[in-house]
């Protein structure tokens, strides 16, 4: 049974608060509510003493601003929510910057969405650290510019339709939605699947971002239906090309690692075929590539060079280690000729070496029926799903969310060590 987070609520009606709180949890496993303090004193001894995991903290009980900020600065162990009242909406932007805090609200807050943002700020902050020791460091633009915390997957091919972009959506579905676990997909196919499958728009784009790097990061986010944030590139010819241009391909860089600063737990790439700039800017941010590939012998080659550029060409660049790598056989059929372990063994006489292969995922023309109706295929795919999960867990750990697609099946451990 998954422990229920400690929730420690403090404002000035602290009666009236807890009892709209307290009648929200009473069905809801996921917390533990205390009252904390409805005194600004009593509440700095009270944290002194112990923090919970997730402060709900109404803001007028500070004497002012500055005193919010400093207590908000100096907590150690929780994450903060702040409700300001609408006459303290002009330090909304500063207290955001404070680094406890995860959200703010500007009053009246619905108590259901404070407290379903709380627990996916904790689910978080977990698969966070979990990944404080990456698979690779991550490169770097300038001093200090690493994701310590976040993992940075890129899924990659050399070849279209073998489901990249499928696998990446399914698991930024699977940390989001069923796990609650803040994450951020970047879609740069041109054109992109994503709005289409995943229920998003096809603006606003990296665009926003690449034509006013000072601000435009959080203009180019989406959020989906489901609760996983987006962004894609921008679907005109034009501008994709005009940003991979000489003396423009740092900004594609700066786009993913400018997603360090925004708490994520996953930051996502779906990566297009081909060696252009919008494959090979991102790649240098990545902490963990998960090579997709079908189980042929077309497949064995295209993983082959696909080894050879990462680890030789990319590799003057930024340093990828071997145990960065790992396989994904998809679309494998009852007439597929190679098993995951007869696969490697090909792709080391081709390379020289072989990563791990992960896991392997059955086609299911489930998958396309549910894309093409606009919907996650991963909702519709049982294999899919499955192969959604392994990957999760081998880089997230068995933490559940809201959700659990593995009603009536179950998932193995996997017999492979990371060091994530």
């Amino acid at each position: 049974m998954q422990e229920k987070i400690p929730v420690g609520i403090a404002g000035p009606d602290l009666n009236q608060i807890s009892r709209e709180y307290t009648n929200l949890v009473a069905n809801d496993n996921r917390f533990v509510l205390s009252q904390l303090s409805n005194s600004w004193r009593a509440l700095l001894d009270a944290l002194k003493e112990n923090e919970p995991n997730l402060l709900l903290i109404y803001a007028d009980l500070a004497p002012g601003p500055d005193a919010l900020a400093s207590l908000l600065a100096g907590l150690k162990r929780s994450l903060a929510i702040v409700l300001l009242p609408q006459a303290w909406a002009q330090v909304q932007g500063s207290i955001e910057k404070i680094q406890t805090v995860r959200k703010v609200f500007i009053l009246p807050a619905a108590p259901a969405e404070v407290l379903n943002y709380g627990y996916s700020a904790v689910q978080t902050e977990i698969a966070r650290t979990r990944t404080m020791a990456p698979l690779q460091h991550i490169a770097s633009t300038g001093p200090g510019a690493t994701a310590v915390g976040t993992r940075v997957i890129a899924f990659v091919s050399t070849q279209g339709g073998v489901g990249r972009s499928t696998l990446a959506e399914a698991v930024g579905f699977e940390l989001a939605a069923r796990r609650s676990i803040r994450s951020l997909l970047y879609s740069f196919d041109l054109a992109t699947p994503a709005p289409l499958r995943l229920g998003a728009r096809y603006a606003p784009t990296a665009a926003e971002f690449l034509q006013r790097t000072e601000g435009g990061f959080r203009d180019c986010i989406q959020t989906t239906p489901d609760g996983l944030d987006l962004i894609i590139a921008p679907p005109e010819s034009t501008a994709h090309a005009a940003a991979a241009k000489d003396g423009e391909q740092g900004k594609i860089h700066a786009l993913v690692t400018e997603a360090y600063k925004n708490n994520y737990a996953a930051i996502l790439l779906d990566l297009p075929c081909g060696e252009s700039a919008w494959m090979l800017q991102p790649l240098r941010a990545a902490s963990t590539v998960l090579l997709i590939s079908r189980p042929t012998t077309e497949g064995v080659r295209a993983v082959g060079h696909l080894l050879k550029l990462l680890t030789e060409v990319v590799g003057s660049q930024h340093r990828f280690g071997r145990d960065a790598f790992f396989l994904v056989l998809n679309q494998r059929t009852p007439k597929s000729i190679y098993t995951a372990t007869s696969f490697s063994g090909e792709v080391a006489k081709y390379a020289g070496w072989s990563p791990p292969v992960l896991t392997t995922v059955d086609y299911d023309p489930a998958v396309a029926r549910a894309q093409d109706d606009g919907r996650p295929a991963v909702i519709a795919s049982e294999p899919l799903g499955r192969a959604a999960a392994t990957l999760v867990e081998t880089f997230y750990g068995s933490a559940r969310g809201k959700e659990s697609l593995r009603k009536g099946f179950k998932i193995g451990g996997l017999k492979i060590r990371t060091s994530g």
